[in-house]
Order: C-alpha cells, then structure tokens, then sequence
C-alpha cells in the first residue's frame, strides 16, 4: 500500500542475551537495517513486535565493521572472508538467507545484511572483475552492481561476542543457570529501541490488549535464564511508554461495540 516507500520490520532477537550473545544473522539484518532507517530517513516506516521493542540493543558504535567491494579493486578472498565472519557473517555451502556467503574458487556469493537479494563476485586474481545481483531462489541474475556494501550481521564486535560465550560457558562448567554478563557486556551501552525513534514519528499499536500479556510472557523467560540484575539492563517494560506514545491504539472488537468497524486482509 505504500509502495515505492519501504516498509521495515524489526523482529525480536529470536534468542536470549544468556543463551547467545548474537542472534542469527538474518534477524540481525532486518534489525540494524529498521533501526538505521529510523535515524537516518524522515519518512521510515517500521513494523516491530512488543517484545522486539522490550529487548535493549547495544549503541551502533559496539556493531563489528562493515565494508563495501567495489568493482576493479583488489581483495585477497581468504582475509576478506575471515573479515566477514569477523562481522557476523555465516559460511555456508549455499547462500539462502541475510547473513551467509559461501566461496567457490574465485566466486564470493554474500547476501548482504540489509539487502533483500545476494550478490555474486567474480574475481580474475584479486581483482573484483564483475558483481551481479541475483535470486537466492532461482539463482537468476537481477542486475550487475558496481559497489555493494556489506553491513555487519552481529550486533556486537567479535570480541565482545567472544567474551559473551566465554561467561556462558564457564556459567555451565561452574553449574550456575546463568552467566554474569556484566562481566562480559559494556551494558551501559545498551538502550531501549523505543528511545531510538525519533520523538515525533506516529506510533501505532496493532491488537493493543495482547502487548502487555506477550511482554509478560517474555519477561518471565528472560529472567528464568540470567541474573535479575542483568535483565532488568537488557530488557525494558515498553508497555506504558508505547500506550504514552499511541497516536492511534486498535483492539479487537467486543460484542458491546456498537462503533466498532470491520476489516479484513
């Protein structure tokens, strides 16, 4: 419906901050691409969950580096690979989603982290010789490229994920439920996603009456994994600033709703 403006999604990290620092890449991608719209355009539109919004993010500057190949530059393939996993990316035999690459003598096949298709680069040497877009599904091409930038797909850097599942991993070999991850993440670097929308963008709340029992639920898991301490830093109660910000709140309709409109999909 609102075609040719982009609409965003922004889903939950899909894994917990005890479990594993870096939810999958895939995830991560949507994320960081829904947030960054949020700063950088005037008119982003972003449809997230209650429970995404629940879910502190670490600051921007925390990410792994990206970076971006050019068409005729030069780049040795087994560094430029390690650099990508370095960044969150996965090594896969077969690129399908947001977050993979896979290598295949001279060719690099990445799909990007905020891109909606994967890019295939063909190397002569270490020279970038060509770049083509194409369908992870059908493998057709759809367009040559003459750069593409590859954002990162891990919220943190290397180190701190490193660090993340060093404390995971001695929680376990100790017998604790739950590692001390104030040892191990700069939390006070974290923030409420919520906080990252600018102050005048409409916020909308879709089926209004299932946020607080979903967050609810969500806040029960969280705290069933990792110090009371810790997730109380890593996850927020959104459910008064998002009623405080509705500008328009729907709710499913009751039989006493005599002004109650219909809509289907």
């Amino acid at each position: 419906y609102l075609a040719p403006r982009r609409v965003r999604i922004y889903p939950s990290r899909g894994t917990g901050y005890a479990s594993s620092v870096s939810p999958p890449p895939h995830l991560v991608g949507l994320r960081i691409d829904a947030l960054d719209a949020l700063s950088g355009e005037a008119d982003a539109v972003v449809v997230a969950s209650a429970t995404a919004l629940a879910e502190a993010v670490p600051d921007a500057s925390l990410r792994p580096a990206g970076s971006v190949v050019s068409l005729g530059e030069e780049i040795e393939l087994g560094a430029f690979a390690e650099d990508l996993v370095a960044a969150g990316y996965e090594r896969v035999e077969q690129v399908e989603e947001r977050g993979q690459f896979a290598v295949r003598g001279g060719i690099l096949d990445v799909f990007p982290a905020t891109e909606e298709r994967a890019v295939r680069i063909e190397l002569f040497g270490d020279e970038v010789e060509s770049m083509r877009w194409f369908s992870t599904f059908t493998q057709r091409s759809l367009g040559d490229a003459e750069r593409v930038e590859l954002a990162p797909a891990a919220e943190l850097d290397l180190e701190h994920r490193e660090l993340a599942e060093l404390a995971a991993m001695a929680a376990a070999e100790e017998g604790e439920e739950a590692p001390n991850l104030a040892e191990a993440l700069p939390l006070d670097r974290f923030q409420a996603p919520l906080d990252l929308v600018p102050a005048d963008a409409a916020v909308i709340l879709a089926a209004a009456e299932e946020i607080e029992p979903a967050l609810r639920d969500h806040w029960e898991d969280a705290t069933a994994a990792m110090h009371a301490d810790d997730a109380q830093r890593l996850y927020v109660d959104v459910a008064a600033p998002l009623a405080a910000r509705a500008a328009l709140s729907l709710t499913a309709a009751g039989e006493e709703d005599e002004d109650a409109f219909r809509a289907a999909r």
